[in-house]
């Protein structure tokens, strides 16, 4: 019995010994087919802005990296609209480690959403990502504003607007003196037109708030009726001194003559 017992104790430390005496391993690669993309992730561009795209390229069975000798890259680019705009070779960087591609500022003229797929293959084995990015006019996220206030302005400098053309431009003599109707009304229409100006400025301004895209469209709309009210404003001015010192002019002379 204490022959096996001895032999027992034996056979026990040599196990424990044979078990401490394995080194520690680390599991690098799972033995996966294929190629493994890695590339600098961009949540946000900005707006008529080149990007030049950079890809390391790996082998995920043994963890190598690859080059242009065996492998080949490709970039596809879609819109906003999910159009495809962009499928084109990747150049191998000269510092001779990565795949890189120089996108043109062309291809980032809208706002809003981009999809892209970057793929690489080499002759047995092959591997791509995908994912999107938001084009904006900073480059960077998109900080939404409340513009309720500004719309209650918009709203309120509008409702004045229109009764200030309605009376300025009614021709139906409401004051007396006829000269004082007509100063009064020329006053008026004055006063639309510069409260027409605010409005497009506050369009102009909750537009670019909102982040709507439609900046530039609006800002030429706004450009052109902001280009007829000025020489407007100057014909009201011009054409209100001289018809109203013409009308205080006659009717200084009825008074003389008795005719009012």
């Amino acid at each position: 019995m204490n022959k096996t017992l001895l032999i027992s104790s034996i056979f026990f430390l040599l196990l424990i010994s044979a078990v401490f005496s394995v080194k520690p391993t680390t599991q690098l690669f799972t033995g996966s087919v294929g190629l493994e993309l890695k590339y600098p992730q961009r949540e946000f561009l900005k707006l008529n802005n080149e990007f030049k795209l950079h890809t390391h390229v790996y082998n995920l069975s043994n963890g190598l990296w690859m080059s242009n000798e065996t492998v080949k890259c490709f970039t596809h680019l879609y819109n906003t609209t999910g159009y495809h705009i962009l499928e084109e070779d990747m150049i191998y960087d000269e510092n001779g480690l990565e795949f890189d591609l120089v996108i043109n500022a062309g291809n980032f003229s809208k706002l809003g959403m981009y999809t892209y797929i970057l793929s690489c293959n080499s002759s047995e084995v092959g591997g791509f990502v995908s994912g999107n990015f938001e084009v904006t006019n900073t480059g960077k996220a998109v900080v939404y504003t409340d513009n309720s206030m500004g719309l209650a302005i918009l709203i309120f400098i509008s409702l004045l607007t229109i009764p200030f053309f309605v009376f300025g431009l009614n021709k139906e003599p409401v004051l007396k003196p006829e000269v004082a109707d007509f100063l009064v009304k020329k006053s008026t229409l004055f006063l639309g037109l510069i409260f027409l100006l605010f409005d497009t400025s506050i369009i102009l301004t909750l537009a670019s708030n909102a982040h709507l895209g439609i900046s530039r469209e609006l800002f030429r709309i706004m450009w052109l009726i902001q280009l007829t009210i000025y020489p407007t404003l100057i014909y009201v001015v011009v054409s209100a001194f001289l018809i109203g010192m013409k009308m205080f002019k006659l009717r200084k002379s009825n008074k003389r003559m008795g005719i009012e």
